[in-house]
Formats: C-alpha cells, sequence, structure tokens
C-alpha cells in the first residue's frame, strides 16, 4: 500500500532547528504556544506526552489524543476522544484518513 499523501493547507510542522538551543520545557512551551491544535500521542505513556497535553489543556489548545493501545490512555483522560490507529502503512493511512476532516475543521 502506498504511503498517504497529505494535502497543501495550513497545517504546518515547527523546525526542531528553530528551538534547537531551548530545554525540553521551553521547546515543549513554546511549540505548543505557537499552535492551535496539538496531537498528542500517548501510546507507551510517556510522561512528557502526558505533561505536554496538560500544558496544550491550559493554554486553551484543541488536543487530539492519538494511541495504538486503549489502556494507555489514563482514567482521567478517558472521557475525552481518542483515535486509535496501528503503526503500519495501512493503519496510518487510517489515522491520516481519521484525523484530516478534523484538522481541516479546525483549520478554518
Amino acid at each position: 500500500m502506498p504511503e498517504p499523501q497529505f494535502p497543501a493547507n495550513p497545517i504546518v510542522a515547527i523546525p526542531a532547528i528553530s528551538i534547537a538551543n531551548q530545554s525540553l520545557q521551553d521547546i515543549s512551551r513554546t511549540t505548543i504556544d505557537r499552535s492551535r491544535v496539538v496531537i498528542c500521542d500517548c501510546t507507551g505513556r510517556n510522561p512528557n506526552v502526558f505533561y505536554e497535553i496538560g500544558i496544550a489543556h491550559t493554554l486553551g489548545r484543541e488536543v487530539i489524543l492519538i494511541t495504538q493501545i486503549d489502556a494507555d490512555i489514563p482514567f482521567d483522560l478517558r472521557h475525552l476522544r481518542y483515535v486509535t490507529y496501528l503503526n503500519n502503512g495501512e493503519g496510518l493511512a487510517v489515522l491520516y484518513a481519521k484525523l484530516e476532516p478534523r484538522l481541516i475543521e479546525l483549520a478554518q
């Protein structure tokens, strides 16, 4: 299956080079502060991801949770919608298909 093609749209990733001399906490805060939407992958229960979710919620950003395993979404975030995906070509294409309409809606 071919890799998913991402259409041209107003969604922009912030290049790592522009934030290279900052601490991890500053990078998280700066990047999230510049964003309207934050997609957080909860797979593996990385504490930094949950820290970033907290920052995004505090700043009033739209947060989209994704995970490979339902159990990786903590109980206090389970009331929020989240998207599960498989980490392979087909699974990532399905993930993109699920995220695309919401991202386009939020970009308007």
